[in-house]
């Protein structure tokens, strides 16, 4: 049996949400060894931890393709977090799929866009 969860109150819920606890459809986890990144296509973002979570529900510290934690938009690109299918940019993402961590850098499988994109520490 697992020790911990991530995403939900406890073992048994399943509601999908947005948030630093929450996630919808998360699709891929990678770790350094420290920091934990996890890509959630439904959300239309990366989220991660600075340090490996240690208890149930722990909130994320940090969020990629969106503004804030509470934004889901697809290639939310301008940060306003009021217009949905935005246009392409460096920023937003459109359901990302899959995570590198090589090198000090994070690769982002950016599915719907047919892209990877690549940050830099």
């Amino acid at each position: 049996a697992a020790d911990m969860v991530l995403g939900q109150e406890d073992m048994v819920s399943k509601v999908a949400g947005v948030s630093a606890r929450n996630m919808d459809y998360p699709y891929f986890i990678a770790s350094n060894g420290t920091q934990v990144f996890l890509a959630e296509s439904n959300n239309n973002r990366v989220i991660f931890w600075d340090r490996f979570p240690t208890k149930d529900f722990t909130p994320a510290d940090g969020v990629l393709g969106q503004p804030d934690f509470d934004c889901n938009n697809n290639n939310e690109n301008d940060g306003d977090c009021l217009t949905t299918g935005e246009s392409t940019g460096p920023r937003g993402f459109d359901a990302p799929t899959g995570l590198l961590l090589t090198d000090n850098m994070l690769i982002v499988v950016d599915n719907n866009n047919n892209r990877a994109m690549v940050f830099r520490e």
